[in-house]
């Protein structure tokens, strides 16, 4: 969908009549969620076109007096050069290299301008992105040769992905701040884009898209293939710098969606036919689009008809396996996995993801040989590290080499809660109780609403001897869930070793309130009437 720039001359709006334009939308976004058309309107007039050695988008969050702040992704302006910002209206505006902030071990930087004109300025949401079928937005610009006054924003739909699915769909390991997976389609150029919830709040900054560079040597040319998702940078990364701006921020989560609005995003949504003479990269990339949308027979045709147009396209294959896992037809998934690295060895996605194919056929031996040869190819994929572990610890029951595993993931993102979660569940099976406990509470810091791991470190500290310390796991993960009769149960016993039996007999009939006929519950009970 194309965009032409607004000359904002052509418009005689009072000031009281733009006034209350704004308080209205304040007032009725409270009550109302937004259709895409109005959303994208929302967006236009806040993304900006970034000029310079790399192509960018980026979006106005800020203003004081004069000066503008325009929130983009550091790689976009990473490479000193002279830089401008273009606005909806066509205006150009110089960048000053020495006053871009770039922000720490995060892929945003921040731009300013000046400029006498009025523009719009985004409106920030700040809350729990992680719910199911969340849609999204992206306004952007995509790299062109046009002229400026010729080329065209773009303004796409998806589903953002929550944290439950990332996991098994996400194909690339991505640091530097990115812990947003969406559908969205992007092209290069749109890296700094704004992502928007459905009421017009932008949410993250755009920045990658799964894929690679492919040259086509029959073709004689060098093109982009899409692989899988986008990927973008949250908010809330940008909100805990600590910079000060006068920003507009919002903690309201959006209001649910009416059949109106959603008849309008399936509008946006709609891919496009192709037209002309098209190559096996056109169809390996429509057939992406549609795996994104999880319109999964019309992916497998479109990847079929890549392969018809050219049949040592590797791409096509990958994609064709990728469709064929999701439709749980595993066996032609594997057989498209290995189509995929007899033409091209190296390319590691393809070992990575028929390992996760090849667990779900229990084949675990494998399994584990094709993950060894996606980390010799491509030794920084923390996420083949970890799913390496797990093998090793779930089905081969190689605990040591499990943690091996694990110790590689937590080196190179040491932020991984599941790693250090599971680095201690391998000790606890081991028996090492002190390394067990230590992963736990790293683990713990990085998300102390962990039930199942505070109850694990109690039972450990339990085992130790350490009762108040395993005292308070207990607690905290009653707090968590006080409807678990195991909880009550350890909290009972715990007591009982600090010969607090009174206390102790009272945990034990919370649980006893959930199974009624537990018999070691009725005798842990009975035996704290005896004499001690």
């Amino acid at each position: 969908m194309g965009f032409q720039f607004i000359r904002y001359g052509v418009f005689k709006i009072s000031f009281s009549v733009i006034v209350s334009l704004i308080f209205n939308l304040i007032f009725n976004a409270k009550i109302m969620a937004l259709t895409a058309q109005e959303i994208n309107r929302i967006s236009q007039p806040i993304t900006v076109l970034i000029e310079g050695l790399n192509p960018g988008s980026g979006v106005i969050i800020a203003k004081n007096e004069n000066i503008y702040y325009v929130l983009t992704a550091n790689h976009v302006v990473k490479t000193p050069d002279e830089y401008s910002v273009i606005t909806v209206d066509g205006e150009q505006y110089p960048i000053d290299y020495n006053q871009v902030i770039k922000f720490p071990g995060i892929d945003l930087a921040i731009l300013s301008f000046r400029s006498e004109k009025n523009y719009s300025i985004a409106q920030l949401g700040d809350y729990n992105y992680d719910r199911t079928s969340q849609y999204i937005f992206i306004s952007g610009w995509p790299d062109s040769k046009l002229p400026i006054a010729d080329r065209r924003r773009v303004f796409t739909a998806g589903l953002l992905i929550n944290e439950a699915e990332k996991a098994p769909l996400i194909k690339e390991p991505f640091t530097r701040g990115y812990d947003l997976f969406y559908t969205n389609r992007t092209q290069v150029g749109m890296s700094g884009s704004p992502i928007l919830d459905t009421e017009g709040r932008v949410i993250g900054i755009h920045g990658k898209s799964e894929g690679q560079i492919f040259e086509n040597p029959e073709l004689g040319s060098v093109s982009r293939v899409t692989l899988g998702y986008s990927a973008g940078i949250p908010i809330q990364k940008f909100l805990q710098s600590g910079i000060v701006l006068n920003l507009n921020v919002t903690r309201q989560s959006p209001s649910p969606l009416k059949a109106t609005e959603l008849d309008s995003i399936h509008q946006v949504l709609t891919i496009p036919q192709l037209g002309g003479e098209s190559t096996a990269l056109d169809w390996s990339n429509r057939g992406n689009q549609f795996y994104r949308l999880e319109q999964w027979q019309e992916a497998l045709k479109a990847f079929d008809q890549a392969i018809t147009i050219q049949s040592n396209f590797y791409p096509a294959w990958y994609g064709r396996g990728n469709t064929l896992a999701q439709l749980k037809q595993y066996s032609e998934a594997i057989q498209s996995y290995s189509k995929t690295t007899q033409i091209q060895p190296n390319f590691y996605l393809a070992w990575r993801e028929k390992g996760k194919v090849l667990i779900k056929l229990q084949e675990y031996e494998d399994a584990l040989l094709a993950w060894n040869i996606a980390i010799k190819i491509k030794p920084d994929d923390y996420q083949i590290w970890y799913l390496r572990g797990n093998l090793l610890m779930n089905h081969l029951k190689q605990d040591q080499e499990a943690i091996q595993s694990y110790n590689q993931v937590i080196n190179l993102k040491p932020d991984f809660v599941n790693a250090w979660t599971n680095r201690g569940m391998a000790y606890y099976r081991l028996q090492n109780y002190e390394e067990a406990i230590l992963s736990f509470e790293q683990s713990l810091k990085l998300d102390n609403k962990q039930e199942k791991i505070w109850q694990l470190r109690g039972e450990i500290l339990l085992k130790l001897q350490l009762y108040s310390q395993a005292l308070t796991s207990a607690e905290n993960a009653l707090a968590l869930n006080s409807q678990n009769p195991q909880l009550w149960m350890l909290k009972a016993e715990i007591l009982a070793k600090m010969k607090e039996y009174q206390q102790a007999r009272t945990s034990a009939l919370r649980a006893l309130r959930f199974q009624p006929r537990d018999r070691e519950i009725i005798n842990f009970i009975r035996s704290l009437s005896s004499p001690h």
